[in-house]
């Protein structure tokens, strides 16, 4: 019996450890959320600039850039998306713009 007990509250030591472990992961994602959170307002109140002035130097994610081009079929729809607690669907759409090598892909926006 005595060697049963001792390995039960070995096991609960070790999954307290575990718990306590993740938990201090979760706030460590909490503040870099947060932290990217801040900066991407920050970098959506500049003013948009043209594609070609982004590309090919050091891209920063979340810099509002304005493009014209053709919006090729098909267009996708990413599903089981959630926005404010509402599931829905994501719709994107490839992009050619002039004067690139490649398609972009887009964020046409999101249906409930």
């Amino acid at each position: 019996m005595k060697g049963s007990s001792w390995r039960w509250l070995l096991l609960s030591l070790l999954l307290a450890a575990g718990f306590a472990r993740l938990g201090w992961w979760q706030w460590q994602r909490a503040a870099e959320k947060s932290a990217w959170q801040a900066e991407l307002a920050v970098l959506s109140a500049q003013p948009p600039r043209p594609l070609t002035q982004v590309l090919g130097g050091d891209v920063q994610r979340g810099v509002p850039v304005q493009v014209d081009g053709e919006v090729l079929p098909p267009t996708l729809l990413l599903d089981n998306q959630t926005r404010d607690g509402r599931a829905g669907v994501l719709v994107l759409a490839r992009l050619r713009v002039d004067g690139v090598a490649e398609d972009l892909l887009v964020v046409r926006g999101w249906l409930p």
